[in-house]
């Protein structure tokens, strides 16, 4: 039987067993960051830089809130370093309820 449950490596959700996480990549933010980096797990360089983006905007907002932020994405292994500029827009949602 399979367990849905939060990997301890990369920390996505996921059935296990038969969970592999997803490759790692360096996501270099030198305004924040400096030289340093933060370690992302992702399919692939864009949705390196869309996770980097929710989690630098975890709590404040800043992007939500209309700041672009600058980023650079590489394998961790090394190779090609791409560029990102992140983005971010929010989409209100309207509920109607019906009085009785």
């Amino acid at each position: 039987m399979s367990d849905f449950k939060k990997c301890c490596i990369c920390k996505n959700y996921s059935w296990f067993p038969g969970h592999k996480c997803f490759p790692r990549w360096k996501v270099f933010h030198k305004e924040y960051l400096g030289e340093d980096y933060d370690t992302i797990y992702a399919i692939d360089y864009k949705e390196a830089a869309r996770e980097y983006g929710k989690l630098y905007d975890s709590g404040d907002y800043y992007i939500l809130n209309g700041e672009e932020i600058t980023i650079q994405v590489e394998p961790i292994t090394g190779g090609e370093r791409k560029t990102f500029i992140i983005t971010g827009e929010t989409e209100p949602i309207y509920y109607a309820t019906e009085k009785k």
